[in-house]
């Protein structure tokens, strides 16, 4: 766990400079460190990185996975290209669309830098491979649906599912851009959403389970213990909606204001499918595409609340972040807590 202490070391170090010093830099900085660590690791490193290594560097046939996510790795394999390097080229892209969604809608870069690390979707770069494409393309097309631009949304979608088909999920998405949301509205989806989930939400997934593909239909209900999703896990996102929606204002008088109310509902579908994650390994997987709302909702929040108190409240919530992957890293489903770069594993 080593070096996920000097990573939050120096991502504390890099925040608190950009509050004093040239932003634009640190944000660059930090970018780099983090995406080094994900693109740098040891294919021990990960619950799926020794797989996705043995994949690679085999003859597999077309269709064992998602057609663009075989195309590229034939590509990159038959151009001599090792799996360490494709980790890294992999990393370089997931940063860039990091990048451009984050500096977009995020009050404070780095701070959502260390939100990603401590509560989002970090592990899930550090395994899951297809998928981590995946979501860095649903970034892009949150971007593009944000400002209207569904020719770019679509086909960004239909492209991510070639990577990862769970991606496909996103596309009814785009509808809620015609809905104007307000602060009773979203807590009314957020009461029927989870109480659906709650009483007929295993019922509903089971039934769902004959129309996934063959690869991912079974573990819709039978990886139950697999993906371990707490009490405490989940009583951190309903927190997370809770503040967000207390802290932020819903006029819904310009665009603007309804994408915060849009990222929120996306929270609300991130606990109601963290509900369900303790059942089903895949459902869990579904949930990280709108996991990316927490990264940017909680710094716009902590806005909202007195200047003098912002502060305070963002190293109060800094420590609750580092407890919370120091306490659910270690013998977890990702398999990240021994890290080793991929020089340590020859």
């Amino acid at each position: 766990m080593l070096t996920y202490i000097i990573l939050f070391f120096l991502l504390i170090v890099l925040w608190l400079l950009s509050l004093l010093t040239n932003k634009y830099n640190c944000k660059v900085f930090a970018t780099i460190i983090v995406f080094a660590v994900i693109g740098l690791r040891g294919v021990t490193v990960g619950a799926d990185t020794l797989v996705y290594k043995n994949l690679y560097e085999s003859n597999y046939i077309w269709g064992s996975n998602e057609f663009g996510y075989t195309w590229l790795t034939r590509v990159c394999n038959e151009a001599g290209i090792s799996f360490s390097f494709f980790l890294v080229i992999v990393a370089v892209f997931c940063a860039i669309c990091f990048y451009m969604f984050v500096s977009k809608y995020s009050e404070d870069y780095i701070y959502s830098l260390i939100i990603f690390v401590g509560l989002g979707n970090f592990t899930m770069f550090m395994t899951g491979l297809r998928q981590t494409i995946a979501i860095s393309m649903i970034t892009l097309a949150l971007l593009a649906m944000m400002k209207n631009k569904w020719y770019f949304f679509f086909p960004l979608v239909l492209l991510a599912s070639t990577f990862h088909y769970s991606a496909i999920v996103i596309l009814p998405i785009y509808l809620l851009k015609f809905i104007k949301w307000n602060r009773k509205s979203i807590l009314a989806i957020a009461i029927s959403v989870w109480s659906v989930l709650l009483l007929f939400g295993n019922a509903i997934f089971a039934a769902l389970n004959t129309y996934f593909p063959e690869q991912y239909a079974d573990s819709l209900i039978s990886a139950a213990g697999k993906y371990s999703s707490n009490f405490l896990v989940i009583a951190i996102e309903v927190l997370i909606f809770a503040f967000c929606w207390f802290c932020l204002s819903y006029k819904n008088d310009n665009d603007n204001d309804n994408i915060w109310n849009i990222l929120l509902v996306f929270q609300v579908l991130t606990v109601g499918l963290q509900l369900q994650a303790q059942s089903s390994l895949q459902i869990g997987r579904i949930m990280y595409y709108f996991d990316v709302a927490k990264i940017v909702l909680i710094p716009k929040a902590i806005t909202r609340v007195k200047k003098d108190e912002i502060f305070i409240i963002k190293l109060i919530i800094l420590v609750l972040i580092i407890a919370k992957f120091f306490i659910s890293v270690p013998g977890g489903y990702s398999k990240i807590d021994n890290y080793t770069f991929f020089f340590m594993n020859r």
